[in-house]
């Protein structure tokens, strides 16, 4: 990973996220460890869709018109693998080479920008078209292995909830504390720089959401660890929190 490149310390978060991903979405995206997560997230999330207010049915989901708010989306992860639940879903990145990537993924499926879009952004800063009726109301919105990447999670998390419709539920995956022999290889990692909060305990991001206005907080682990590849090395564990708007 000694290739990778690195943002200048003088940047805010943000901004040194949007570059670090810029120049190397291509590199990390091709890394064996990151296919092999990608495909346990996916794994998990849609084996408890229903946890977060998804009909497991797709005609169901579909035939409700349900909408999804893939927030730090990268290149679509999870946007391609909830799209049969969902009639429209929008993403937002801070990255402009995800957002692109995104995108073409997504004409390359023959997938309409009215049922798939990306834009590149910050929520708590948003923009004309970020501020329109296109990215709010949703009925679920999900940030995924990106909390760890915002200096604020806390507001955030207000932000998102701010996105949601009554009865929407929004879904958080990331890293508990839990360090399985790479603490060293972590602080060497060309990403660390990118990083705010590394790493989340149970009681810590269900008092977040339900600062943020949530309710109903659930949490839950991966039934596996996470093997982070010989980029990184050992394992990592993975957790999924969702709470729900009911306002």
């Amino acid at each position: 990973m000694g290739d990778l490149s690195a943002a200048p310390s003088n940047k805010s978060l943000g901004q040194i996220n949007r570059q670090f991903w810029n120049d190397n979405m291509h590199i990390i995206s091709q890394q064996q460890w990151v296919r092999d997560l990608a495909k346990q997230l996916v794994r998990n999330l849609q084996d408890n869709l229903d946890w977060v207010g998804v009909p497991k049915s797709t005609e169901t989901s579909l035939k409700t018109k349900l909408s999804l708010l893939d927030y730090a989306c990268g290149t679509g992860l999870i946007t391609f693998a909830l799209l049969p639940w969902f009639s429209k879903i929008r993403g937002i990145d801070i990255s402009d080479a995800n957002v692109q990537r995104y995108n073409q993924l997504a004409r390359d499926q023959g997938v309409s920008p009215d049922v798939v879009r990306a834009i590149q952004g910050d929520i708590r800063s948003p923009d004309s078209e970020m501020s329109t009726e296109d990215f709010s109301g949703f009925n679920a919105i999900v940030i995924s292995m990106a909390l760890h990447h915002i200096d604020d999670p806390k507001s955030l998390l207000s932000h998102l909830y701010g996105r949601l419709r009554p009865g929407g539920h929004l879904l958080v995956v990331d890293w508990t504390p839990e360090h399985y022999g790479i603490e060293g290889s972590v602080a060497n990692h060309a990403a660390v720089h990118t990083t705010g909060v590394d790493d989340f305990d149970k009681a810590a991001i269900v008092e977040m959401m339900s600062s943020a206005g949530l309710q109903d907080v659930g949490f839950f682990l991966a039934p596996e660890r996470s093997s982070m590849g010989k980029e990184i090395g050992g394992e990592r564990q993975m957790f999924f929190a969702r709470g729900k708007r009911l306002d």
